[in-house]
């Protein structure tokens, strides 16, 4: 596990969560696997720029 998949993880569920939204709305809202932000979510996750990005944009997360 990275040095950052357990804060990014807890920030993008906290996110979600305070969004009112679903594993698999937030997938579809940014065109990805909803395994993809469960696997984010439980600190697996080692998400790519392309899906980084587009996840924190939706969920309005501070990138710092």
């Amino acid at each position: 596990m990275s040095e950052y998949s357990q804060p990014l993880g807890k920030a993008v569920k906290r996110a979600r969560v305070k969004a009112n939204l679903t594993q698999k709305e937030v997938a579809d809202a940014i065109h990805i696997d909803d395994r993809t932000v469960l696997n984010i979510e439980n600190f697996k996750g080692n998400p790519k720029m392309e899906i980084l990005y587009p996840l924190i944009r939706l969920l309005h997360i501070d990138p710092s």
